[in-house]
C-alpha cells in the first residue's frame, strides 16, 4: 500500500475498464546473469526485443518457462530456444490436424505418410488392422482407469494409450498451474505428450502399430487446453511485429535506426490472410499435378516473397511465416 492502489485508481480512471482481479509479484529479472538496469546497459522492454527481431511467442514462452517464485535469467540464447520450443508445438498441431483430416476421410494414408488404412479412418499395419502401439501405458492409461475417474471410455479403444495420454496432460496441465502456477510442469506435460504421441505417428505411419481419429482429438483437445493459457499456437507474430515497426517508423531519429534487417524481413513484407496462403498452396499443388512447375514455381516465390515459408514434410505440405 499505497501503490497497487494508485495503479488501479489511475488506470481504471483513463480506461473505464477493471484493471486487474489478481496482483502477484515476480522474482527481479537477470539478464545474462547479471541485474537488469539501465546503468548496466541491459535493459530491454518488449517493444526493444521486437525491434530486434524476436517474435512475441518466443518472448512470451521464455518468460513463462519459470514459475513466478524462482528468478528468471534472461538471456537471448534461451530466446533462441524459445522460439525453437514454440515451433516444434506448431509442428506438432500441424501434425495432428493433418492426422485428423486424413483419417476422417478413410484415405489409404498417403496424404500422412502412413501404409494404409483399414477404411474405416485408421492407419493400421498392412491391411489387417493389427499392431502394436509404441507408447507405454502408464498405471492410469487402461479403459477401466478411465471409467474409475468417471471418464468415457475411447469409442473405438483402438489405441487407448493415446487416449489416455491426453486426458492425463491436460489433468498435468490442470495439476502444474492449480500448484501455485508452476507454468514449468505444466510446459513439462505438453511436450511428454508430444514426444509419446509423435512416437505413437510414427510407428503407425511404418505400419507398426494402429491409430484411429478417435485417438487424435483427445490430444487436439489437450493440446487445445494448454494453449488456452499460454497462447503461442496461433501464428499471430506477424501483424504484431509490424505493429512495432510502424511505430518505429513514425517515431524516427534513434527508434527508426533501431529497427533490425530481422523485424524488417519479417514484418515488412505483405501480410495474406491464411485463407489466401491456402488457396495459394492448392493453386501450387494443381499446377504441380498437371506438370507445370513454372506457374508452381511462381506461385512458391510468390508466397517466399510474402514471408511464407513452404516446407514439404512427411505429413504433406505446410507452411509458416517467418
Amino acid at each position: 500500500f499505497p501503490h497497487h492502489e494508485n495503479e488501479i485508481a489511475q488506470s481504471e480512471a483513463l480506461s473505464g475498464k477493471q484493471f486487474s482481479r489478481y496482483w502477484f509479484h515476480a522474482r527481479f529479472l537477470l539478464v545474462e546473469g547479471q541485474k537488469m538496469s539501465k546503468s548496466l546497459g541491459n535493459f530491454y522492454t518488449v517493444r526493444d526485443l521486437i525491434l530486434l527481431g524476436h517474435k512475441p511467442s518466443s518472448i512470451r514462452w521464455l518468460l513463462t518457462q519459470v514459475p513466478y517464485r524462482n528468478q528468471l535469467n534472461f538471456t537471448f540464447d534461451g530466446l533462441k530456444s524459445a522460439a525453437s520450443s514454440v515451433e516444434k508445438l506448431r509442428n506438432f498441431k500441424f501434425r495432428l490436424e493433418r492426422a485428423a483430416r486424413d483419417l476422417a476421410k478413410g484415405t489409404d494414408g498417403k496424404g500422412a505418410g502412413a501404409e494404409s488404412t483399414d477404411g474405416k479412418g485408421a492407419w493400421a499395419k498392412g491391411t489387417n488392422g493389427k499392431g502394436t502401439t509404441s507408447v507405454v501405458p502408464s498405471s492410469r492409461t487402461t479403459e477401466a482407469a478411465l471409467a474409475a475417474e468417471g471418464r468415457p471410455a475411447s469409442p473405438t479403444a483402438s489405441n487407448s494409450a493415446l487416449y489416455a495420454l491426453a486426458h492425463e496432460t491436460a489433468d498435468r496441465i490442470t495439476a502444474a498451474l492449480d500448484d501455485d502456477l508452476n507454468t514449468a510442469e505444466a510446459q513439462a506435460a505438453i511436450f511428454d505428450m508430444l514426444r509419446k504421441a509423435n512416437t505413437a505417428l510414427d510407428t503407425a505411419e511404418a505400419g507398426q502399430s494402429e491409430v484411429r481419429q478417435d485417438d487424435i482429438k483427445p490430444l487436439l483437445g489437450a493440446l487445445e487446453k494448454f494453449d488456452e493459457i499460454f497462447a503461442i499456437l496461433k501464428d499471430d507474430d506477424q501483424p504484431k511485429m509490424k505493429a512495432i515497426l510502424d511505430w518505429a517508423k513514425a517515431e524516427g531519429g534513434e527508434k527508426e535506426k533501431e529497427i533490425s534487417p530481422a523485424l524488417q524481413e519479417i514484418a515488412g513484407t505483405a501480410q495474406l490472410a491464411d485463407e489466401q496462403v491456402n488457396q495459394k498452396l492448392a493453386e501450387m499443388e494443381a499446377a504441380r499435378k498437371s506438370r507445370n512447375f513454372k506457374a508452381s514455381d511462381a506461385l512458391r516465390a510468390e508466397l517466399t516473397g510474402a514471408g511464407i515459408i513452404v516446407e514439404n514434410t512427411k505429413d504433406g505440405v505446410r507452411w509458416r511465416r517467418k
